[in-house]
């Protein structure tokens, strides 16, 4: 397996770079990619699946229906598509920290991942 360390300083604060679409510097694109998400300091059963709103080489955002707390290390496992990436598309587990949560609907919720750390599976 293949390795991949995609951020360096983790005391950003995220609040302020996602109050903001335009602060954003990667391209987002619309897909809705299957992910499967395991929660890493949750006892078991600590994994769900969900449906991507956007996607980019730095992060995903998607609906979830997990109460997720922001700062909480998470793992997302995705089919990473050839137009972000620039290689054909593959499978990828990503380790990152929920940077924003906000409620939509009864019990959904708008999570946003930035990925720190992926490994080709």
């Amino acid at each position: 397996m293949k390795s991949h360390v995609l951020a360096d300083n983790l005391h950003v604060s995220w609040t302020a770079l996602y109050d903001a679409v335009e602060r954003r510097g990667h391209v987002r694109f619309e897909s809705p990619l299957p992910l499967h998400i395991r929660l890493l300091l949750r006892p078991r059963p600590n994994s769900s699946f969900a449906e991507a709103i956007d996607v980019s080489s730095e992060g995903v955002c998607f609906i979830s229906d997990i109460d997720l707390m922001v700062g909480e290390p998470i793992q997302i496992t995705l089919p990473m598509p050839e137009e972000i990436t620039g290689a054909p598309e593959e499978m990828r587990c990503y380790s990152g920290r929920v940077v924003h949560v906000r409620p939509v609907g009864d019990c959904q919720l708008v999570v946003g991942v930035q990925f720190i750390f992926f490994e080709s599976v």
